[in-house]
Parts: structure tokens; C-alpha cells; sequence
């Protein structure tokens, strides 16, 4: 029970980072990147869709360094070892949820272009890749293998969105 105390407790963080950057940063870009989709700007999409990664991805740095270092250290302030003592599964979670919040800007591209079935696909692909990680390293590794499926399953769906926008761009539709 007490590991899956932590994995609540860590996870509370993935959800936390999630929709900070959402509101933050997403929330503010996505819609202007449909609409320089609709109007055909591809300069000023590409010039967004950096600028939505780079915020993502500074804000989701911030958030996770802040988190990583200060967990584990509060858990020692406060008699929770157990905080100090798996800090290497909270790194390795976090690194995952900043996988994530970067490779989200290209889910908002594939939005813009109307890619839904690569979108829905490559997330039930990555709750597949989750779920078949965490069966498998966990086993394995011990709790360390819920952060390895973490980052496992960030880089798949980071690929799979990349694979989708590089090789498949579909077509501009007409205004």
C-alpha cells in the first residue's frame, strides 16, 4: 500500500504539470495556430508552434526541477524517507510528463491539420505502451519501473507525433 501511496502522490504531479501547461501556455497558443492554419500562413504556424514548444517546454523544466529537488528534500524535513528513498522514480516520472508537455505542441500541429485518427491512434497506442511497460518493468524493476514505463511511453507518443508531422502533412484545405 505504501507504494501505491507514492505513485498517487507522484502522479498528482504529472496531473499538476499537465494542466499548468495547458492553461498556461496552450490554452493561449493553440487557437491562433488553427486559425494561421486556416489562413494558410505556414511561417507564422511554424514561428507559433516553436514558440508554444519553447514555452512548454521552459515552464515544464521549471515545474519539474522545482518538484525533483524539493520533494524528496521536504520528504526528509518531515520524516517521510520513503519520498527521499524513491526520488529516482519521481525524476524519472517527471522526465516523462516534460516528454510529454514538449511533444504536445506537435498534437496541437496535427490538430491545426485536421490529423484526428493519427491523433487518437498514437493515444491509444501510448496507453497500450503504458500500460504493457508497466507490466512488464515493474515486475522487473521494482517501483523504479513505473518512471522507466513513464518516459517509455513519452518518447513513443513523442515519435509517433513526430513521424506524423514530417512524413504525412496533409494537404492545406482551402479557406
Amino acid at each position: 500500500r505504501d507504494f501505491v501511496g507514492i505513485a498517487s502522490f507522484y502522479g498528482s504531479f504529472v496531473v499538476a504539470i499537465s494542466s499548468l501547461i495547458y492553461s498556461g501556455v496552450f490554452a493561449f497558443g493553440f487557437p491562433h495556430l488553427v486559425a494561421l492554419h486556416r489562413e494558410g500562413k505556414q511561417a507564422a504556424f511554424t514561428r507559433e508552434t516553436w514558440k508554444m514548444t519553447g514555452q512548454a517546454a521552459i515552464a515544464a523544466s521549471f515545474m519539474a526541477l522545482l518538484i525533483g529537488l524539493l520533494v524528496p528534500w521536504l520528504g526528509q524535513q518531515f520524516g517521510r524517507p520513503e519520498f527521499t528513498t524513491n526520488a529516482p522514480t519521481l525524476w524519472l516520472i517527471l522526465l516523462g510528463i516534460w516528454l510529454r508537455s514538449v511533444s504536445e505542441s506537435i498534437y496541437y500541429v496535427m490538430y491545426a491539420r485536421h490529423q484526428d485518427r493519427p491523433i487518437w491512434i498514437g493515444n491509444i497506442l501510448q496507453l497500450i505502451v503504458a500500460l504493457a511497460t508497466n507490466a512488464l518493468l515493474v515486475p522487473v524493476f521494482g517501483f523504479i519501473g513505473i518512471g522507466y514505463s513513464a518516459v517509455l511511453a513519452a518518447i513513443f507518443v513523442c515519435i509517433w507525433r513526430l513521424i506524423f508531422l514530417f512524413r504525412f502533412v496533409p494537404a492545406r484545405s482551402a479557406p
